[in-house]
């Protein structure tokens, strides 16, 4: 079967994913989809696409199913060429474990507070804070997926106080019943010290952490997004962290990507960019989880778990 394959644009890892489908699927054939004839798009029953906010779906009229290399697929979803042809997500246990190390990397970062330090030497200022020990610390993860299940378990066994919060009652993460509504919200985002995001961006989550919700933070506490960008409004974040009411943000992902040279971010004394790197998806052991997902089509023509379209994931 030949199966197209539309690539991150931003990104220069076309040739690795192909690789490793190649390797994982010798039995079938991978081709760019710009490499493709009409026919051959006419023909495809399954593509695997990466970020195709910009593709014309209409070019590949008989998909049955289009396979995600992104755990986030908000931007496929939007795209309105792509009618109803079920989506499904990128669901790789490394990359959830990946993410996992991100949380506890950076809530370290925090519990030190280095993120303050670099701060402070662009000041020439010595200063030493002190350091929260582990089960005194309250981490808030917002978000009860993979990502937030794997980062929850990882967290715990380092001894950390970790709390939970869901956008529906009645999940549990790890062993932690996470709570759900703006009450909880509102009660959690006021005992954090540090607060991470871990949510897919639906019309539900866009604008999460606004001016009202973030003004419930607890005063001096760090705040890492390494969901989606559009979840915080950027202004209102900026207003909290200008007044000190927020310690530091360490922000992975953006509204725009590449964040534009001219944002605010970029300057700001409180903020830490990074280039979204906090869960990079590994061509090779995605690419098995691709592999599973296609040999159970071919062979017994089932189509993967897909994106419930309203919930956004």
């Amino acid at each position: 079967m030949l199966i197209p394959f539309v690539p991150n644009k931003k990104s220069s890892a076309a040739k690795k994913w192909l690789q490793a489908f190649e390797l994982q699927m010798s039995e079938h054939q991978f081709k760019l989809l710009d490499e493709l004839t009409d026919a051959e798009k006419k023909a495809a029953q399954v593509a695997i696409v990466a970020n195709a906010d910009a593709i014309d779906f209409n070019q590949m009229p008989n998909l049955k199913w289009i396979q995600s290399t992104w755990a986030g697929v908000e931007n496929l979803l939007t795209n309105p060429t792509l009618g109803n042809v079920p989506v499904v997500r990128m669901q790789d246990p490394a990359l959830a474990t990946t993410m996992a190390h991100s949380v506890l990397c950076w809530v370290m970062n925090c519990q030190r507070h280095n993120p303050i330090y670099r701060q402070q030497q662009a000041q020439s200022l010595w200063q030493p804070h002190p350091v929260t020990a582990n089960e005194d610390l309250n981490v808030v993860l917002l978000g009860a997926g993979n990502m937030a299940q794997h980062s929850a378990q990882l967290l715990s066994s380092f001894g950390y106080q970790v709390h939970c919060w869901a956008r529906r009652s009645g999940q549990v993460v790890g062993d932690i019943y996470a709570s759900s509504g703006r009450t909880s919200l509102r009660n959690l985002l006021g005992i954090a010290d540090i607060t991470i995001l871990l949510l897919p961006l639906t019309d539900e989550t866009k604008g999460l952490l606004n001016e009202e919700t973030l003004s419930w933070m607890a005063p001096d506490s760090y705040l890492i997004n390494f969901s989606r960008g559009k979840i915080i409004h950027d202004e209102a974040l900026l207003k909290h962290l200008s007044c000190g009411a927020i310690r530091h943000a360490i922000l992975d992902v953006f509204a725009t990507e590449p964040l534009p040279p001219e944002h605010a971010y970029w300057h700001h004394p409180r903020v830490t960019v990074l280039p979204h790197i906090s869960a990079p998806t590994n061509p090779f052991t995605a690419s098995k989880v691709v592999a599973e997902n296609i040999t159970d089509y071919v062979e017994k023509g089932v189509i993967p778990v897909a994106v419930n379209r309203k919930l956004g994931y």
